[in-house]
């Protein structure tokens, strides 16, 4: 943020066109709240993992809040700084010629870790859902085995395909929430209307067909 203000002004900010607006303002207002609305979700699923090593509900809420918000704030300002006044919100597209090599290397260094450290949480989590509901076959293959057929799925989709991906992120952010912002609604029901915030958490490991939260559908 300081390196972006070090090269634009407030002025210059505030006066830069928008990028291919919808032609109605009102919608474009709207697909700008969805999609922050829908990326803000998309990581909740982690913040709801890493939850898992807090001590109480309390420390939860908190850290989650304190660490999270304000920094999905900040991370998506940036990239709207930067697509606005700079055309591009790649950070390795204008971070090395703003800050001069030597800074500039060290933030994307600093951004890498991040976005490793990041990656390590979800897969963390995925994994541990997909080996708990997988099924017999996946519990057999376990955990290490299975955590590192992951990795090389990621890795090679990143190898492969991240050009891609990066272009049509808003899109693909925008599809998925499309399905995850419906289940978030059923689940918050369940848990606020239906149950009354009360849940057997021994219960939620119970994946016979007869246990307290098994679907009557399956």
């Amino acid at each position: 943020m300081f390196a972006l203000f070090s090269r634009v002004s407030l002025a210059t900010l505030l006066a830069a066109p928008a990028i291919a607006p919808h032609p109605n303002r009102a919608t474009s207002i709207m697909l700008v709240v969805e999609l922050h609305i829908a990326g803000g979700i998309s990581w909740g699923s982690l913040a709801a993992n890493l939850g898992r090593y807090a001590h109480t509900q309390r420390a939860v809420v908190w850290g989650s809040l304190i660490a999270y918000v304000p920094v999905y704030v900040a991370a998506a300002s940036v990239g709207l700084i930067s697509a606005l006044v700079l055309g591009s919100a790649d950070p390795v597209r204008w971070m090395i010629p703003i800050t001069g090599p030597v800074a500039g290397m060290l933030l994307l260094v600093v951004l890498a870790i991040a976005n490793l450290s990041s990656l390590v949480g979800m897969v963390h989590g995925d994994c541990q859902t997909l080996i708990q509901h997988g099924g017999a076959r996946l519990q057999r293959l376990g955990w290490p085995r299975f955590t590192l057929l992951f990795f090389c799925c990621v890795a090679a989709l990143v190898l492969l395909a991240s050009d891609v991906l990066y272009d049509r992120f808003y899109t693909l952010i925008a599809f998925s929430e499309a399905i995850l912002a419906p289940l978030c609604g059923i689940a918050l029901a369940d848990r606020l209307l239906l149950r009354r915030n009360m849940v057997n958490l021994r219960a939620l490991y119970d994946t016979s067909v007869s246990g307290p939260y098994a679907y009557w559908g399956v």
